[in-house]
């Protein structure tokens, strides 16, 4: 019987062999990884940066002021503290609740007087964000006020109507912390029948709270 001629079969097991040998395919799998997380790297960062971008604009849901405080008040310096609390409705507006105290001293002819005075106003609170890290702010404020003045050894205490008209400039630090640089305000309170208008100087940090909206 004639018997067919066999293919070089060493040879082309060789080849293929060399082709898709471990290593190689080794090689073409990282090659093919490396290339996709190349790819992937970029629009995942941008993607990580518009997101940072979107947060560091957005406005947390809250706020809380903590500064010192001072109001010059019948040619007299009272000095203390003030706190305000500020829940966001939107980027721009929100509402504010405000705390304060004030204390100091003076002489009366021979006596010397003792002053204390508290204050609690509630009200709308504007501030206009930009891009950059100043923010400039405003409210409108009513409320109460409780004043104290020791005399003698005798305390005279009046509770009446207050408000606080104003604004000032946060500077930012981070999303997290600014610097209210100066906040200057009307601060009317009305006594014994009788309103007065003094302005009030405070200055502190002001904490944002909350995830941003």
């Amino acid at each position: 019987m004639t018997q067919k001629p066999t293919l070089p079969r060493i040879a082309c097991n060789g080849v293929r062999s060399h082709l898709l040998s471990p290593a190689a395919a080794r090689a073409l799998t990282l090659l093919f990884s490396t290339l996709l997380l190349a790819a992937y790297a970029p629009a995942q960062t941008t993607a990580d940066h518009a997101k940072s971008a979107e947060e560091a604009e957005a406005e947390r849901p809250f706020e809380v002021f903590a500064g010192y405080s001072a109001v010059r008040e019948d040619g007299h310096m009272l000095n203390g503290w003030t706190g305000t609390f500020i829940g966001n409705i939107n980027k721009w507006f929100g509402l504010a609740a405000d705390f304060d105290g004030h204390y100091g001293s003076h002489k009366d002819g021979a006596d010397v007087v003792k002053v204390r005075e508290h204050g609690f106003t509630f009200g709308p609170h504007v501030a206009i964000h930009t891009h950059s890290r100043v923010t400039p702010f405003a409210f409108a404020l009513l409320g109460g006020a409780h004043k104290t003045e020791t005399t003698g050894g005798t305390a005279v205490s009046a509770t009446g109507l207050a408000g606080n008209f104003g604004g000032g400039l946060d500077i930012g630090v981070n999303d997290r912390i600014s610097i209210r640089l100066i906040q200057v305000d009307a601060a009317y309170a009305r006594f014994h029948g009788v309103g007065t208008t003094v302005p009030r100087f405070s200055a502190g940090l002001l904490f944002h709270l909350g995830n941003p909206k």
